[in-house]
């Protein structure tokens, strides 16, 4: 059996599903007496949807760079070419936060259920726990759909859609064939634009076309055999020389600075404290003075910056990537780095980041919206524990903390999974090696 197609399912054939309703755009059949006066999941109309789109347009500057496409306003440009990659973020990143107190119940609480389950089936690796739980959500999903949206009756039939129907497959199918970033369209169709861009020849273009799928076979074959010969450029050719290569995949990129510049008193405590949990102490006479670095590429491909260096630059020219998540322990915290640095300790080098932590996120909304609404604040900084001193290796991915009135909220990248198995980059910004 073939799987499920992830990418036409969630990134666009389920989300129309659910866009047609809340405009309005489904079909009325009058004919078997339904009413469109009747319908109350309808709410994304007029000035509703244009403050929503104004509101996804500006969370851009807080999406990391590695965050694929941003999702551009949907109130100006949902008809204009508007990508998966877009609705992604945009429907099951962002929306469930954006939406909170906007959408009616019952239809928020059910929209926060379907994407909970997405966003697990586009993890890279999961649990079959994960899984079974991706599997109960969806399932409830469908058979919710029927009542609060169709209320059983045969003039709203239409509204069950091929994609409400397979939404039930896909956490069936990870568990048959592997998560679906593996096996969805996104490799299908990046290999059919690459075919499409080789045909040159206007004549003749399926002859064309299949000698240049015969010629790359032939080379993947030889470049899988001798990897010297294949002169395309690999990932860590574009690592420069002055990166330092840390243990696994880690690297320290520049810009650092020249000479060591003087830490915070709360800073100095927050290194204290980091000596103290590894079993060592701080120098009484250590004159608290660090070189800072701005970035670290993970090996994920993206790059975690720093504060050092963003908050030089305007906001409308930043995508933030300051923000990471951590592992500590068994335990997943969120907080913003403020700069790499080093520290010599039992005559080794400790590759280290200063973070300021966000606190714990709100547990009524957490439990409410499925875990899909994460809200925090950011500690006060001359509170203690809210600067922390964290290894490097506890960094485990970038992620999006957007400003909403005193608080944020989480976005993650629910792709990851399908950038890391190619081994993609994320796409450098010119920095200066030294300040």
């Amino acid at each position: 059996m073939f799987p499920s197609d992830l990418m036409h399912w969630a990134a666009l054939n389920f989300t129309a599903l659910f866009l047609d309703l809340w405009l309005g755009k489904m079909k009325v059949d009058t004919k078997r007496g339904d009413d469109k006066a009747t319908w109350a999941w309808v709410f994304l109309v007029g000035e509703i949807f244009k403050k929503h789109g104004q509101a996804v347009a500006e969370c851009l500057p807080y999406l990391p760079g590695s965050f694929e496409r941003p999702p551009r306003n949907p109130f100006e440009k949902i008809n204009s070419g508007y990508k998966a990659w877009e609705y992604l973020i945009w429907f099951y990143g962002m929306a469930p936060a954006l939406l909170h107190t906007i959408m009616p119940e019952p239809y928020y609480t059910h929209f926060c259920k379907a994407a909970a389950a997405v966003r697990i089936l586009h993890q890279r690796e999961a649990t079959l726990q994960d899984l079974l739980r991706a599997y109960e959500l969806m399932n409830e999903v469908c058979a919710e759909f029927e009542t609060i949206y169709c209320e059983h009756k045969t003039s709203r039939l239409h509204f069950v859609r091929h994609a409400v129907h397979i939404a039930s497959h896909m956490a069936r199918d990870a568990i048959q064939h592997g998560m679906g970033s593996y096996l969805s369209q996104w490799v299908c169709e990046r290999t059919i634009g690459l075919y499409t861009s080789l045909v040159r020849q206007p004549s003749n273009p399926y002859h064309n076309l299949s000698s240049q799928v015969m010629l790359q076979a032939q080379l993947h074959g030889l470049y899988a055999r001798a990897p010297e010969l294949d002169p395309r450029p690999s990932p860590e050719s574009r690592i420069p020389d002055s990166g330092v290569r840390l243990p696994h995949g880690y690297v320290l990129l520049h810009t650092m600075e020249r000479s060591k510049s003087r830490v915070s008193p709360e800073q100095r405590v927050a290194i204290a404290d980091y000596y103290e949990r590894i079993g060592d102490h701080l120098a009484p006479d250590w004159k608290g003075r660090v070189r800072r670095y701005n970035r670290l590429l993970l090996p994920t491909g993206q790059y975690a910056r720093s504060a050092w260096r963003e908050s030089v630059k305007e906001l409308h020219k930043l995508r933030i990537s300051r923000n990471v998540k951590m592992l500590e322990g068994d335990q997943f915290t969120f907080g913003e780095v403020l700069f790499y640095f080093r520290l010599k300790m039992n005559r080794k080098t400790r590759t280290v980041a200063m973070v300021h932590m966000y606190g714990q996120p709100n547990g009524d909304l957490m439990r409410d919206t499925y875990g899909t609404y994460y809200s925090c604040e950011q500690l006060p900084i001359l509170e203690r524990g809210s600067l922390v001193v964290v290894d490097y290796s506890a960094i485990q991915s970038v992620v999006a903390m957007i400003p909403q009135a005193d608080k944020f909220f989480l976005v993650e990248k629910i792709t990851l999974g399908a950038g890391f198995l190619g081994g993609i980059m994320e796409e450098p910004q010119p920095e200066p090696v030294d300040v």
